[in-house]
């Protein structure tokens, strides 16, 4: 795909705040892998803050106020839903357009509540589980004991009064907490340096039974962060050095698979030994970033397409619960509209008689 492309649906999303998988798909080359260019190129964009939704699921637009629109203070008529007519105001197509989908019901709501929650739970469990979240929680353990960060902007309180005492309980029960984290982040390096040990094909059982430890360690430690309480702005934060760490990773992953095809295209040996070495000084880069933190290139990319699914998922759940108070909102209007018209006739009657 052309850099010019994706800049150019980058735009696009950037104006609209969305984007659907149709308009991504016409933007993937014809010779392109479908599936997998397809989900890259969603993981690239959700980083940037663009949601992909359906097709059904797109925001109405609301087309700029024209001057057949009503100005301040004038009624507008809000109509029947479902009732035609010759209007082209486009506060009234929209009202009666709103107004001719039927409220959310107490279930519709309690589901959509559920998938909310279900999107953020899925993105944390994915956020918690990469090791290198796990390192970055270990050293924030470290910060808190040395003072250089402080419990305030790490965990949220209650509506209880933050005093001296309850900030020193908190920073105190927290790295606590990171203390007894840290054993199991241990026993979980140790399992997984003993897994690659392991060979998975002539000692299956012993590699399986070595794997499952590690997954059930890998998920307590999850538990535990998650029990931590961590502010929104903390979960950000990691979230963001998840997508920085991953931008520098897949910027290296591309430059050697460039370097590969030159390599393999040019006659010049003199040529080939320069690209190599070029090559080879990015395969350490990535490396020793991937040493840093405690992951693979592959296992990152893994993690930061949960945690936009995720991300996704919820931002598609709160944008229909949007649409389903405003559809409330124009309702409680159409009433009040109508009761207002009511009484007004009623107090004409009254006065003619």
């Amino acid at each position: 795909m052309a850099l010019n492309d994706i800049t150019k649906l980058m735009n696009e999303g950037r104006q609209s705040e969305y984007a659907t998988p149709r308009e991504t798909s016409d933007f993937l080359p014809q010779d392109a892998d479908a599936p997998e260019a397809l989900d890259d190129l969603l993981t690239t964009i959700g980083t940037r803050g663009i949601s992909v939704l359906e097709e059904q699921s797109q925001p109405t637009a609301i087309q700029p106020k024209t001057s057949t629109d009503a100005e301040d203070g004038e009624d507008v008529d809000l109509g029947a839903p479902g009732v035609a007519d010759d209007t082209t105001d486009p506060v009234r197509i929209y009202l009666r357009e709103m107004g001719s989908v039927p409220l959310l019901t107490r279930e519709g709501e309690v589901e959509i509540a559920r998938r909310i929650e279900r999107g953020q739970l899925r993105a944390r469990k994915a956020l918690f589980r990469s090791p290198m979240i796990m390192r970055h929680v270990l050293n924030m353990g470290e910060d808190l004991k040395t003072g250089e960060r402080s419990i305030k902007e790490i965990v949220a309180f209650d509506d209880e009064e933050i005093t001296e005492k309850v900030l020193r309980d908190r920073c105190q029960d927290v790295t606590r907490q990171i203390d007894h984290l840290q054993k199991r982040y241990r026993k979980a390096s140790q399992l997984s340096d003993r897994l690659t040990n392991i060979p998975a094909k002539r000692k299956a059982r012993e590699f399986d039974r070595c794997r499952g430890q590690l997954s059930r360690e890998i998920v307590r430690i999850s538990r535990s962060i998650r029990e931590l309480g961590l502010m929104n702005s903390e979960l950000l934060r990691m979230v963001d050095r998840v997508n920085r760490t991953m931008d520098t990773m897949r910027s290296l992953d591309r430059q050697i698979a460039k370097l590969q095809n030159k390599i393999e295209s040019t006659r010049s040996e003199e040529t080939r030994k320069e690209l190599r070495k070029t090559q080879r000084q990015h395969q350490a880069d990535l490396e020793k970033l991937e040493g840093d933190s405690g992951v693979d290139f592959r296992g990152l990319q893994r993690t930061q397409r949960q945690i936009i699914r995720g991300q996704m998922d919820a931002e598609q759940a709160k944008h229909e619960l949007i649409e389903a108070n405003l559809r409330l909102v124009v309702s409680i209007a159409k009433n009040t509209a109508t009761a207002a018209c009511s009484f007004s006739t009623s107090s004409r009657k009254a006065m003619s008689a």
